[in-house]
């Protein structure tokens, strides 16, 4: 399934009508598997929770994309995700996206470090000629925006010879919209607000300053909170050393002026005996707009769309 974010100048703020959902430009920017690299050869099962296929090289194993080299295709059971390991410089994999010349894009993608891949991790990526290198730390969204020449190759591969991964995620391309731009960077810099705020008992005032009077914090499991008691919450968590990387994966302004946001959390903290556990929740938030900027009003736990 496709993460389009709907992005939208002043004018959709007042009116539904004025909205319009852009076209997605990525065939497949979930990387699903081909049946016969499902049931092929090269399968591995690492305690029933995640599998890793070893790609052959080609445009047969994910399709629409072209991959090269040694790459990796994860299906994380608990995430309900499919990741590309790029393995260190030795895997690429591109696809050529219908850009018309003259038109300007938006590329947006999505990327981990290997937890295994040591320090020096980082993401290339190749573009109607231009190459950018991104660095490989925590739950990354990046966004490249640039002119077409005509059709765009865009190509991903790691920038370290040496270290294992990074992963990628999701990609997604549509046209650019300067109004949306303006959005997408407010956002991004909340939520770095909030991953800090979680973090660093230091960092807690400005993530409270985010959260509006009336906030509530639903969980899948568990009782709903209020502002003072999630504030509770992320003490306890800082006392356990919890850390969260978050990403945005759905951006919808309203007509009323709210915005609703879909992000994935990824989080780690210390379980049985001191051993690091992963997750990666998804949460539905509803965000309005103060005196004073942005306010977060509500945050509720949901089911991962596959």
């Amino acid at each position: 399934m496709r993460y389009t974010i709907y992005l939208a100048t002043f004018a959709a703020f007042l009116s539904l009508s004025s909205w319009s959902e852009p076209v997605e430009l990525v065939k497949d920017g979930n990387f699903e598997m081909a049946p016969s690299l499902k049931d092929g050869p090269g399968v591995e099962n690492h305690n029933n929770l995640n599998f890793v296929w070893h790609v052959p090289a080609g445009k047969t194993s994910i399709p629409f994309w072209e991959t090269a080299g040694s790459v990796h295709l994860w299906n994380y059971l608990p995430h309900r995700r499919k990741y590309v390991d790029l393995n260190g410089g030795k895997g690429t994999i591109s696809q050529v996206l219908p850009t018309e010349a003259g038109k300007s894009y938006s590329l947006w993608f999505r990327y981990w470090p290997n937890d295994e891949g040591g320090a020096g991790q980082s993401m290339l990526v190749k573009y109607g000629g231009e190459t950018r290198r991104f660095p490989a730390e925590g739950n990354r969204s990046q966004y490249i925006d640039f002119k077409a020449k005509g059709p765009t190759e865009v190509t991903f591969m790691s920038g370290s010879k040496t270290a294992k991964g990074p992963i990628l995620v999701r990609v997604r391309c549509d046209e650019f919209n300067p109004e949306a731009d303006k959005i997408r960077g407010a956002f991004d810099s909340l939520y770095k607000i909030l991953d800090r705020g979680e973090k660093n008992e230091a960092d807690l005032p400005k993530l409270l300053e985010v959260l509006a009077d009336d906030f509530s914090y639903k969980p899948r499991e568990g009782n709903a909170l209020d502002r003072a008691g999630f504030e509770e919450l992320v003490r306890q968590r800082q006392a356990k050393k919890f850390k969260v990387n978050t990403a945005i994966e759905d951006l919808v302004p309203q007509a009323d002026g709210t915005v609703l946001v879909e992000i994935e959390r990824r989080q780690q903290e210390p379980g049985d005996y001191g051993k690091l556990q992963t997750s990666a929740p998804h949460f539905k938030q509803t965000w309005v707009k103060s005196g004073s900027g942005w306010k977060l009003k509500s945050s509720e736990e949901i089911e991962p769309k596959e």
